[in-house]
C-alpha cells in the first residue's frame, strides 16, 4: 500500500491512494482543520471577536429592585428595632427567596441582555442575601454556635468595597444608579462597624430604610419606563448613553425624542412581530403612541 499526497485536497493531507471513494470526505475533513486553525490562530494572537446577539426580552432589573428593596427594608427595619427581633424569622426565608434567588433569576436575564453591570451587581447582591438567609437559619437551628464578628466584619466591608465599584461604573449610565450604590456601601460599611459598635447597627438601620426606598425607586423608574415608553421619573441618563445605548442593550434606542427604551429595532437585532417579523415601525412603540405597520401579505394593519 503506498500512500501520497494529492494535490487536489487540502495540503499536508496524506491518504491512501487506492481508496478513491473517500476522497470527499478527506476533503470536508482538511477544510474543517483549516477552518479551526484559522480561528484557533485568530484566538491566540488576541483578535478573535464574539459574535453575541442581546436577547430582546423585557427589562429584569425591577425584578430585581424590588426583591432587593422588601428584603432589605425588612431586615433593616429589624435592626432599627422598629419591629420585634422576632421578624428574623420572616426575614430570614425572604432572603433565600425573594432577596435571593429572585436576584439571581435577575442576574441570568441581565446576562441574556449582555449587561455586564445588572448580572454583576444582581449576582453579588442575591449571593449576599443567600448567605445570610442560610447563616441565620443555621444559627437558629443550633448547628453552629461560634461567634464571628471580625469575620462578618470583612464579608460586609468587602461588599461596600464592590459596591462602590459598582457606583462608579455606573457613573457613565445615569445619576440614579450611582447614587443608588453609594448609599449601599455606606449602608455596607455602618453594618461592618455594627458588629462592635451596638449605636451603629442602629444606625445603620435607619440608613437601610432609606437606601430600601431609593431601591424601590428605582424599580418603579424603570418598570415605568419599559412599559410606558417614556421617564416617568426621573433617571437622569447620561449623554454618552444615550448615544451608544442602541448598541449596548436591546429595547434601546436613540431614535424616539421620547425614550431611549421603547424598543425600536436596529441593525443585526432579530425582531419578532405578529403577522410579519420582517416588517418593523420606523418610531418606538409605546402606551402613548403604538405605531401600526402594514403586513405585506393581507395589507391589513396589526400592532
Amino acid at each position: 500500500m503506498t500512500s501520497t499526497v494529492n494535490p487536489t485536497y487540502a495540503p499536508g493531507v496524506v491518504h491512501d491512494t487506492k481508496k478513491h471513494d473517500d476522497a470527499p470526505e478527506f476533503a470536508i475533513l482538511a477544510q474543517r482543520i483549516d477552518a479551526l486553525t484559522t480561528v484557533l490562530a485568530a484566538s491566540a494572537q488576541g483578535h478573535f471577536q464574539r459574535n453575541l446577539v442581546a436577547a430582546d426580552i423585557g427589562n429584569p432589573a425591577p425584578l430585581g429592585f424590588f426583591a432587593f428593596a422588601i428584603t432589605l427594608g425588612l431586615y433593616m427595619c429589624v435592626e432599627a428595632r422598629i419591629v420585634e427581633q422576632a421578624a428574623l424569622f420572616y426575614v430570614l426565608p425572604l432572603a433565600i427567596f425573594l432577596g435571593g434567588l429572585a436576584m439571581y433569576v435577575t442576574a441570568i436575564l441581565e446576562l441574556v441582555r449582555r449587561n455586564a453591570l445588572g448580572y454583576s451587581a444582581f449576582g453579588a447582591y442575591g449571593t449576599f442575601f443567600i448567605a445570610v438567609g442560610v447563616h441565620g437559619m443555621c444559627e437558629a437551628s443550633g448547628l453552629f454556635f461560634l461567634p464571628a464578628p471580625k469575620g462578618q466584619q470583612a464579608l460586609t466591608a468587602l461588599f461596600g468595597i464592590v459596591s462602590l465599584v459598582f457606583a462608579a461604573v455606573s457613573v457613565a449610565i445615569c445619576l440614579l444608579l450611582p447614587i443608588a450604590f453609594v448609599m449601599l456601601a455606606v449602608l455596607f460599611f455602618t453594618l461592618s462597624a455594627g458588629f462592635v459598635n451596638p449605636t451603629a447597627t442602629k444606625a445603620a438601620g435607619w440608613w437601610g430604610l432609606v437606601t430600601a426606598a431609593v431601591a424601590m425607586y428605582a424599580g418603579a423608574a424603570f418598570l415605568f419606563e419599559e412599559i410606558w415608553g417614556k421617564e416617568i421619573l426621573p433617571i437622569f441618563y447620561t449623554k454618552p448613553y444615550k448615544v451608544h445605548a442602541a448598541h449596548l442593550f436591546p429595547r434601546i434606542s436613540t431614535s424616539d425624542p421620547r425614550s431611549v427604551t421603547a424598543g425600536v429595532p436596529y441593525p443585526g437585532r432579530p425582531e419578532i412581530h405578529r403577522g410579519d417579523n420582517q416588517v418593523a415601525g420606523q418610531t418606538a412603540p409605546s402606551l402613548v403612541d403604538l405605531n401600526r405597520v402594514k403586513s405585506p401579505h393581507n395589507g391589513a394593519d396589526h400592532v
